[in-house]
């Protein structure tokens, strides 16, 4: 038997299961969704027991989302909301509303500092070495602002 997730990682698949019921409406496409998360994510029994309850009695996105302690792990909830709220092919007012919300939330708890701190630059084929001219300052910055978007907002 699964140890399970983190209580991060777990919280935030609440939080992906508690949107699913946001717009008072889950879609077949949505059950399938959750229900194949159950079967392919190593949850311990009690998380599994947990998610199949969420899965019928809606939880509060606001709140799970707010148990999610880890960055990445928030980062990570945008990745699987964007395709939760697809998955249907309505993509709802409410749910839009939501994750408007969230998103602002992220970005106010973010700690820029240990996202600078952890940010690995990837430059594609052309490395800028030279800061003294202002084209390469310009590369500069705009690759360290592309990459803490992405850090951010898991883009």
């Amino acid at each position: 038997m699964s140890k399970g997730l983190n209580d991060s990682q777990f919280h935030m698949w609440r939080s992906i299961f508690a949107l699913v019921h946001v717009d008072n409406v889950v879609t077949d496409e949505e059950v399938q969704y959750m229900a194949e998360r159950l079967k392919e994510i190593p949850f311990s029994q009690e998380q599994h027991d947990i998610l199949v309850k969420d899965s019928v009695e809606p939880q509060n996105v606001e709140l799970m989302f707010s148990r999610i302690t880890d960055l990445h792990d928030q980062a990570l909830f945008f990745k699987h909301a964007h395709a939760v709220v697809h998955v249907d092919g309505d993509y709802a007012v409410e749910e839009q509303q939501i994750l408007l919300k969230l998103n602002e939330l992220h970005a106010k708890t973010a700690n820029v500092d240990d996202l600078i701190g952890s940010i690995k630059l990837e430059f594609e084929e052309e490395r800028v070495h030279d800061f003294d001219d202002a084209q390469g300052r310009k590369k500069y910055l705009a690759a360290v602002l592309f990459s803490l978007k992405r850090k951010i907002w898991g883009e």
